[in-house]
């Protein structure tokens, strides 16, 4: 909805706007919650929260590179 471009819309044509772009946003925030929610990203973050308490510096992430992780010998 963008009032500069539709300042002659009726109030019903207002209103539909609104209410389409409110459903729409409801159903991307639901979409969101249960993407983070899942399985796969709540693995990712107890990974993340595990590594972090291993080593709590996180300057080491300043040197990797920008596409890719760097393989620490085991």
């Amino acid at each position: 909805m963008n009032p500069v471009l539709h300042h002659q819309d009726s109030k019903s044509d207002t209103f539909t706007q609104l209410h389409k772009a409110v459903v729409s946003a409801n159903t991307d925030i639901k979409e969101f919650k249960e993407r983070w929610q899942s399985e796969g990203v709540q693995a990712t973050l107890a990974k993340s929260r595990e590594g972090l308490e291993r080593d709590d510096d996180l300057g080491a992430a300043r040197e990797l590179p920008r596409n890719g992780w760097i393989e620490k010998a085991a």
